[in-house]
């Protein structure tokens, strides 16, 4: 998410040139952040839900899949994105108009 700042500074500067706020930038850093750690944590628990089938039925060990666990182990992949993001997003919100504009 840092790169993702320094990659879109002129973005950025744009954005806040013709009036955004910096909560605005701040919220769309930290959806951003949540959406794609909430996108790489729904692929790993896809997968891992695919693969623990698979060797159930070809390995003949029990699977039991807990919808609690999914749940909370999704929730932690979304709070996780927005905890990550939370420093680039203030960081981008801060970023000075003129000097990007330069």
């Amino acid at each position: 998410m840092i790169l993702m700042v320094r990659a879109r500074r002129v973005e950025i500067g744009i954005r806040r040139a013709v009036g955004g706020k910096q909560g605005d930038i701040v919220r769309q850093f930290l959806f951003e952040a949540a959406l794609m750690s909430g996108i790489g944590g729904t692929g790993g628990v896809l997968l891992s839900v695919g693969l623990a089938g698979l060797v159930a039925k070809f390995g003949g060990f029990p699977y039991i899949a807990d919808p609690l666990v999914v749940f909370g182990t999704l929730l932690a992949s979304f709070a996780l994105g927005i905890i990550a993001g939370a420093y680039p997003a203030w960081q981008a919100a801060r970023i000075q108009i003129l000097e990007v504009l330069k």
